[in-house]
């Protein structure tokens, strides 16, 4: 089975895992989007289990970076709490990591519109945002919560830089109402069209298909919005693979 979770420039990686395909959660909180990756073990008995989790937990989020010109990025990134740190691994190249080098910034922004995942991934990262209180930074306006950082460190790896960033400011901006299963529906269909190059297409298709069940039965407007836009990228992309064959 496959796990699979957001990185930077709302390309996804795709981990070929033994277990189960985990789902994206709202984080219980703090609003964001989690997922849990079922790791490889061998079977434990009920005590062991319970005193050893299995699952590394990576918070779906979004990242906001300024480039050293003033220019605003926003990219949907999977990101890791350890202690007060925020940890990031952006690839490089990238805008975020880029980013992040020459400011040493960046705005980790929690959010439940999941249109701005799905417009990432269908080519509109135009999103409206504001200036940050602390940092040389901006934020989204739909963030629920915000929290700026600061670079304190970072592993080197020539593909995958480990990021740490220290928090220096983080504050609330609207409630958070609940769980709804037609945003977690549209990270996972924004998951499949940022790999529409490398799935099959049954597959792509078994899976919006399961999908669309939840935002049948719970989407709003803005999911409705989110969703069209996945959907006319699935259509647009068998169009050109059509297109190529022929030429």
């Amino acid at each position: 089975m496959r796990a699979v979770r957001f990185h930077d420039e709302a390309r996804l990686e795709l981990d070929h895992e033994v277990g189960y395909n985990a789902a994206v959660t709202p984080m219980l909180g703090e609003p964001g989007y989690l997922r849990l990756r079922r790791m490889t073990v061998p079977r434990r008995n009920e005590n062991e289990v319970n005193n050893h989790p299995t699952n590394d937990v990576i918070y779906e989020t979004v990242v906001t970076t300024l480039s050293a010109d003033g220019t605003p990025h926003v990219a949907p990134m999977g990101v890791r709490y350890r202690g007060d740190e925020v940890v990031l691994m952006p690839f490089k190249p990238s805008a975020t990591h880029d980013n992040i080098v020459a400011t040493g910034v960046a705005v980790l922004n929690l959010v439940t519109d999941t249109r701005v995942f799905a417009g990432c991934v269908t080519g509109r990262r135009a999103w409206p945002v504001q200036p940050a209180l602390h940092i040389p930074g901006v934020r989204l306006d739909c963030a629920l919560r915000h929290v700026e950082l600061r670079l304190a460190r970072q592993d080197g790896d020539a593909q995958r830089p480990v990021m740490h960033m220290a928090r220096v400011h983080a504050a609330t901006h609207a409630e958070f109402i609940g769980f709804n299963r037609a945003q977690a529906a549209v990270v996972e269909g924004a998951v499949l069209v940022s790999r529409l190059h490398m799935l099959a297409p049954e597959k792509v298709d078994a899976e919006m298909a399961y999908l669309q069940i939840a935002i049948d039965k719970t989407a709003s407007a803005q999911e409705h919005e989110a969703w069209g836009w996945l959907t006319d990228a699935v259509q647009q992309h068998r169009v050109l693979i059509a297109k190529k064959a022929q030429a």
